[in-house]
Order: structure tokens, then C-alpha cells, then sequence
């Protein structure tokens, strides 16, 4: 947050984990709705694991964009 351009980079380079993760997810989810014997809070942990496995691999990629930006510039 120490300025917009910073801001702006670090959500851009957080965005191809974010995104897989989400795909994964999606998938999953459909999966899950197709085939009933997956319908389990198991599936469910899974699920979140995967989500929040994306969410916090962004944020080591955000910050070493930044950084990265910020020694360039």
C-alpha cells in the first residue's frame, strides 16, 4: 500500500494463483454436483483447502512483484 502503482502490481501478480485456485475449486464443486458419492464434508475441506492454498500463495507473489518493481524503478 505504499503507493497506487504498488497496489496495482501486487494484485496483478496475485492474480494467476488466485484464479487457478478458483478454477480448481469451480471444478471441483461441478464434480461434486455430478457425482453424488462425493457430496462430503470431506470433499467440502478439500475444497477450502484448495481456495485458501491459492489465497495465500498470492500474497508472497504480490510482495516479491513489488519489491521487484520497486528496485527496477
Amino acid at each position: 500500500m505504499s503507493s497506487d502503482q504498488a497496489w496495482r502490481t501486487g494484485h496483478r501478480a496475485a492474480l494467476p494463483p488466485t484464479l487457478i485456485s478458483g478454477a480448481i475449486t469451480i471444478l471441483c464443486c461441478a464434480v461434486c454436483i455430478v457425482v453424488p458419492a462425493l457430496r462430503t464434508p470431506a470433499s467440502v475441506i478439500v475444497m477450502s483447502v484448495i481456495l485458501l492454498g491459492g489465497a495465500l500463495l498470492s500474497i508472497p507473489a504480490a510482495h516479491r512483484a513489488v519489491r521487484r518493481a520497486e528496485s527496477e524503478g
